[in-house]
């Protein structure tokens, strides 16, 4: 017998236009990226072997924008599998029903996670065209397809079991967002920065199982490397060498568990448990925490001895202390003046002071300085600035995702959510008019993310004055000597000197990646309030504002990426996206050598006098004209939209 939960959503959702749109969407950022590619790539290939060579590149690059698009549209779809039914008042209804635990999980996670292997599957014709040049395999395309599958099944798995102990779609869905942010970037670090400089003899890669890009990554150059056969392989050796394979057996595994659990737990939760869960998780979460404290400090008085080992765990520990006091005096803090937007100070004050947002923002503040104390690291220890500028790229992109998907998700849910808790009609029984509404909760919203805007600021100023100043004679002693002798590279011939490196970071690099993020997101956040007005459920505002950043950063990227090869205009044009405004100000010898234009001196001069700082003033200009408008739309449409969805 078919699941009658997944024949329900099939044949309700699954008529619906928007998954459609999704696809079409979904297959043009695809096809933009891929034409992009071609373009960049094409004049860099020549000889017999040119066309097996350039389908190599393309499948290589589309198999990771694939990759990471659909563990962005994972959580989109399934983050909402039971906490829509818990806010529609129907989970009682289906907790009512002869359906076992199981039927109920696997229901909901499989009618949500058809829609998303639907999408996946949408671009087999653009790899059947890509095997036609050659440069891959049949089982290329498989081991890509199966580890994007499988993420999709992980991240699913994942969102269900939290939508069924968490109320609030949105809430739901933003948590994930910035925890396979964090994971994403967690990983990487630990197993390419702090293992290999803290444990000796540690291989770098030996966690690429765990991470899906890594993992896909390893499975595309697989063949060109010489691996041990598995049968002379122990099963941790065997992760290690074939980490694709290692991948796919840790998130099918670990889905199935997380399935299993989940099952355990929907009916029992539903039925007054909730509380005792809760705080049974929280003393695991708890427990666990403190175990891992203890090996990690162990392993480090056991390989850098008593001492050091002691000062790295009370380094690692001090800011987490700090946080946990900042948190707990923050819960009885004393009241406070309303300011002279009431309907501001609300959606600042009250909406988005929990206790999940205060530890989301004491979570970045922990990041951003743990970002700045590896830059120091890298200056003291005498590593290369490319390195560097390479890992502040990340680490800014990185909180200019988390800032525009947190400020578009916020507002999705400014609107929606007082219809929804029935406080909407009371706000508007009183002289507040629609104008001074919607401004409220704008800028309720902008005060919120000033905090994410203001840690940007601190990595980018300072990463660039620990690469100007002589911090490895002042501050030396933060970093240990042995950490300095482990990252320290011989510089090869024909490499520049790494003080001239160092001492070339841009200026640029601090103010103008703020500038572009603030544009973006002002527009990002009127148009999530702009959907938060038109839906009936804040879960369709938050699904379509998640989509909307997705789509905007990859068609921008791409469409810029297209631009930049026109002459003169392009690389004005190119700083319309964020992404390459911090590829331009992180790294610009590479971004000139990409658009051709390095070798002409005259333009090379009025591209960097004149052309990066009017693209980047006047696509921030131009986004806050479009905010500017959305807004006035809104107050114009305030009224009919209310009263249409009354």
């Amino acid at each position: 017998m078919v699941n009658p939960i997944f024949m329900r959503v099939m044949n309700t959702s699954g008529r619906q236009k928007r998954h459609v749109w999704v696809r079409t969407v979904y297959l043009g950022v695809i096809l933009i990226a891929l034409t992009v590619m071609m373009l960049l790539k094409l004049a860099s290939y020549s000889g017999e072997a040119a066309l097996a060579q350039l389908g190599e590149a393309l499948f290589r690059n589309i198999s990771f924008v694939q990759l990471v698009l659909i563990l962005f549209l994972s959580p989109i779809y399934t983050a909402g599998a039971i906490s829509q039914e818990r806010d529609a008042q129907t989970f009682g209804v289906l907790l009512a029903t002869p359906l076992s635990n199981l039927q109920i999980v696997l229901g909901s996670l499989l009618s949500r996670l058809f829609f998303v292997l639907a999408i996946l599957f949408s671009t087999l014709p653009v790899f059947a065209l890509l095997y036609y040049f050659g440069g891959f395999e049949l089982t290329d395309v498989f081991l890509s397809y199966g580890i994007a599958a499988s993420s999709a099944l992980l991240t699913g798995a994942v969102a269900v079991a939290v939508s069924i102990v968490t109320t609030g779609t949105r809430r739901v869905m933003v948590g994930f967002f910035l925890f396979i942010t964090a994971y994403m970037v967690g990983i990487w670090m630990l197993d390419h920065v702090f293992l290999t400089t803290i444990v000796p003899g540690y291989v770098e890669g030996s966690l690429d199982w765990l991470h899906p890009i890594a993992a896909i990554q390893q499975a595309l150059v697989g063949g060109q490397v010489t691996r041990p056969m598995w049968s002379e392989l122990g099963f941790w050796d065997f992760l290690v060498h074939y980490p694709e394979y290692g991948y796919l057996i840790y998130s099918v595994g670990l889905s199935v568990v997380i399935i299993l659990l989940a099952a355990v737990l929907v009916r029992r939760l539903a039925r007054g448990y909730g509380g005792l869960a809760r705080r049974l998780g929280q003393a695991l979460c708890i427990v666990g925490i403190a175990a891992a404290a203890a090996v990690v400090c162990t392993a480090l008085i056991h390989y850098r001895g008593l001492a050091q080992g002691l000062a790295i765990s009370l380094l690692v520990a001090l800011p987490v202390a700090a946080g946990a006091i900042f948190f707990r005096l923050k819960r009885h803090r004393k009241s406070k003046t309303v300011w002279d937007n009431p309907i501001a100070w609300r959606e600042r004050v009250t909406r988005t002071a929990t206790a999940r947002r205060t530890v989301v923002q004491f979570l970045y503040i922990l990041f951003s300085v743990l970002a700045l104390y590896v830059v120091l690291v890298l200056k003291v220890s005498g590593g290369w600035a490319h390195d560097a500028r390479v890992f502040v790229l990340v680490v800014v992109t990185t909180q200019m995702f988390v800032i525009l998907m947190v400020g578009a998700t916020m507002a999705a849910s400014s609107i929606s959510y007082e219809r929804e808790q029935g406080t909407l009609d009371m706000i508007l029984a009183t002289p507040i008019t629609p104008r001074y509404f919607i401004h409220g909760k704008l800028f309720g919203i902008i005060r919120y993310l000033g905090l994410f805007l203001a840690m940007m600021l601190v990595v980018t100023l300072g990463s660039y004055l620990i690469a100007r100043l002589p911090v490895e004679r002042l501050l030396s002693h933060l970093v240990p000597p042995d950490w300095a002798s482990a990252i320290s590279r011989p510089v090869p011939t024909g490499y520049a000197p790494r003080d001239s490196q160092w001492s070339d970071w841009s200026l640029r690099a601090i103010i103008y990646p703020l500038i572009a993020t603030g544009g973006l997101a002002s527009a990002m956040v009127t148009l999530g309030m702009t959907f938060s007005l038109r839906a009936r459920k804040t879960a369709t505002a938050a699904i379509y504002a998640a989509l909307t950043v997705l789509g905007v950063a990859a068609t921008l990227t791409c469409c810029c990426s297209i631009t930049g090869l026109i002459w003169v205009v392009g690389p004005i044009a190119a700083m319309a996206s964020p992404f390459l405004t911090n590829y331009a100000c992180f790294l610009p010898e590479a971004f000139r050598g990409s658009f051709n234009f390095s070798d002409s001196v005259q333009l090379s001069a009025f591209y960097r006098y004149f052309g990066m700082h009017v693209g980047v003033l006047g696509a921030a200009a131009g986004y806050v004209v479009f905010a500017w408008l959305r807004l006035r739309g809104m107050v114009k449409t305030f009224d009919q939209q209310t009263r249409r969805k009354a």
